[in-house]
């Protein structure tokens, strides 16, 4: 998702519980594809996940990026 007047784009990534082990690079990793992707200067990412210790609990983390779109 991308909004124009505000040049930020969002990525919601549901990571399955088994791989949450690589929450911080797949956050990561989709947060930039996506900023890369909609040429947006500023980008929110978002991934949830089933707590792996206790499967009643969701754990969500997000990162904010905000810095000039330049091809690569």
């Amino acid at each position: 998702m991308h909004i124009p007047i505000t040049d930020c784009a969002f990525v919601f990534i549901p990571l399955h519980s088994e791989k949450s082990e690589s929450w911080k690079k797949a956050l990561n990793n989709f947060t930039l594809a996506q900023k890369y992707d909609t040429k947006s200067t500023r980008c929110i990412g978002v991934v949830i996940f089933c707590d792996p210790l206790d499967k009643h609990y969701f754990l969500i983390y997000w990162q904010y990026v905000n810095e000039e779109w330049k091809y690569d």
